[in-house]
């Protein structure tokens, strides 16, 4: 946890705590505004967000047992929390196994921004409503009903807007799924 005043950083902590379900925690203060917390819980917690913590980012690793478990939830969250830096992520929360790919694809500033630039193509700098569509479209396995349930939107707009996106992109969406996905993936983290 980091980026915030001691008190936050406590609050925070113990909305993480709570969460995961857990009734205690090992805290150690890394600085002055970073806490490394880690609680007895069987899975990661589910957060979006911290209301009441806005200035607080959370980065969670993978849940594990023994020191060995111990030590790689560390590396986990502390990679997580290298990778919200390195794209100066707006997200406040970040669970490894949630950011694990985009943190291998981002390592390398200059080769992510090639791979996206080569892989969205012009779509890199459409809006944001098509980007969400095409993701949104590519994690609910190519199924436009799905899609645009999850969206609220009409399944005509979903469509429309994916052969939008396919103007947009150097190779059809259908000939590159997984790396259109992953691609926005970045740019989700990316946001501003």
């Amino acid at each position: 946890m980091a980026g915030a005043a001691t008190g936050d950083l406590e609050g925070a902590a113990e909305a993480v705590m709570r969460a995961a379900g857990a009734t205690h925690r090992l805290t150690v203060v890394a600085g002055a505004a970073a806490l490394w917390v880690w609680f007895p819980a069987g899975t990661a917690p589910v957060l979006k967000d911290l209301a009441g913590h806005p200035e607080v980012r959370v980065a969670i690793g993978r849940p594990g047992a023994d020191v060995d478990g111990f030590r790689r939830s560390h590396l986990d969250a502390a990679e997580a929390q290298r990778m919200l830096t390195r794209l100066t992520s707006p997200q406040q929360v970040a669970r490894y196994e949630d950011v694990q790919l985009v943190a291998l694809l981002t390592a390398d500033p200059t080769q992510a921004e090639e791979f996206l630039a080569d892989t969205l193509g012009d779509l890199l700098h459409a809006d944001t409503a098509t980007q969400l569509t095409v993701l949104t479209y590519v994690r609910e396995q190519c199924s436009t009903t799905r899609t645009a349930e999850r969206l609220y939107t009409h399944r005509n707009t979903v469509l429309r807007r994916l052969a939008r996106a396919d103007e947009l992109l150097p190779r059809p969406l259908a000939e590159n799924v997984v790396a259109v996905g992953a691609a926005l993936e970045v740019l989700r983290w990316r946001r501003t």
